[in-house]
């Protein structure tokens, strides 16, 4: 009887899905290739390791599964605590050896990334820049974040002390995106944002005097594809979203009727295909975030704020996703229009006139901008034979002086009457 109950149940929960899934921001994907990853034991490491490859490190097993392909593999680690993927290579953070192993996934071979000289002490986390490859490793016992390129030489290191206590703060969480490194440290609670380059300090944000209340103890954060901030409270058991100004977008609570599995959540981490995987107390669940709602509200941040250029750039990318949403377009043709007024001041008609055929693109009936490119064309056109007419004219003086002179010089003068 529960049997068949079960059944029903699952069915009319579908159902509910299919047809209300509008209504919802988020949605929860199980994938069937995460089945085999399921674990009895307290600490795992999940995430993408290259297109539609799932790793996961358990003690020093590490699982490699695509598509319904499962291979294990044994690694020297004793005690892995972080891992990341880049070109085809994962560094994998060891606490108990105090170093980093590098995987060939395609040799299926190890290296450490130091071999003589261990420098640090307690790794945590790592981040890559995807630019140049340096390896950014959070040294906890150290109480800094530093800076390796692939020759293995530190270039520099990331330092944050709290103004409270005066005393430098050990770093456990990091994240990278485009030019700034954030930064979690979790005995202050406080969220910073540092500069990748000069290593300055931008900006902080104090966990503890959030307003809502959000986070009793963040312990880990990680960043997408679009740079929205993911913050992981161990203890809440919920994942705050936030843009890039630190102001909260979404919040996955551990007692949603979607996400009933968050509560025996120990960690979770994204790939760039925006899947979020979540490692709960026995198994991996594979949760797929729609950001829909998340890249608009951003891209009314920006155009509150005028950033013509962040506006046209967000509002691109959300109609490359989602092409019918209607308040992109209408930011990124108002973005466009200024930008080709800007051009038409400047008498740029190259340049109004290429903006303006990629306005045309979004919204071909606009009559406006139909009549704006004649009135360029016609200018373009204008300057054009100008220009010819000017060419022209140079050349016929310069001609007519040519003859005037060869003239002059080989003319024969006139030889004076005999009279």
């Amino acid at each position: 009887m529960w049997k068949h109950l079960k059944i029903v149940l699952t069915f009319f929960f579908t159902l509910s899905i299919h047809f209300c899934g509008d209504f919802f921001t988020k949605e929860l994907i199980f994938q069937r290739n995460l089945s085999n990853l399921k674990i009895k034991g307290k600490s795992l490491l999940i995430g993408a390791c290259g297109f539609k490859k799932v790793c996961s490190i358990h003690k020093n097993i590490l699982t490699i599964s695509y598509n319904q392909s499962t291979k294990k593999i044994k690694i020297p680690s004793k005690k892995p605590h972080h891992f990341i993927y880049h070109e085809h290579f994962l560094y994998i953070s060891d606490t108990l050896l105090n170093n980093i192993l590098k995987f060939d996934l395609d040799n299926q071979q190890f290296e450490w990334f130091f071999t003589d000289e261990k420098p640090l002490n307690f790794p945590k986390e790592l981040a890559i820049n995807n630019n140049n490859g340096n390896l950014f490793i959070a040294d906890y016992a150290n109480q800094k974040i530093s800076t390796y390129n692939q020759d293995k030489k530190e270039i520099k290191f990331f330092l944050y002390r709290d103004k409270a206590s005066n005393e430098l703060a050990a770093p456990l969480s990091i994240s990278i995106f485009q030019n700034f490194l954030y930064a979690l440290y979790p005995a202050e609670q406080k969220l910073i944002k540092f500069h990748l380059k000069t290593t300055e300090i931008l900006s902080e944000y104090d966990l503890k005097s959030s307003k809502p209340k959000l986070f009793s103890k963040a312990s880990q954060i990680n960043i997408d594809l679009y740079g929205f901030l993911y913050i992981f409270d161990r203890k809440t058991k919920t994942i705050s979203i936030f843009n890039q100004s630190f102001e909260l977008q979404d919040k996955l609570l551990n007692s949603s009727y979607f996400y009933p599995k968050l509560s025996n959540a120990k960690s979770f981490n994204i790939d760039t295909f925006g899947n979020l995987y979540i490692q709960s107390k026995n198994s991996v669940y594979c949760m797929k975030v729609k950001n829909e709602e998340l890249l608009l509200q951003n891209l009314k941040h920006h155009y509150k704020n005028s950033n013509l250029k962040v506006i046209i750039s967000q509002a691109k990318n959300l109609l490359k996703k989602y092409p019918q949403n209607k308040t992109a377009r209408k930011y990124l043709l108002e973005a466009l229009e200024l930008k080709i007024a800007g051009y038409i001041h400047n008498e740029n008609w190259d340049m109004a006139s290429i903006i303006l055929k990629e306005s045309l693109k979004i919204s071909p009936s606009d009559k406006s901008s139909l009549r704006k490119l004649r009135i360029i064309s016609f200018k373009k056109n204008r300057v054009w034979i100008m220009d010819i007419f000017f060419g022209v004219s140079l050349l016929m003086i310069f001609l007519l002086a040519s003859y005037t002179l060869l003239q002059y010089l080989f003319s024969k003068p006139k030889e004076p009457k005999d009279e």
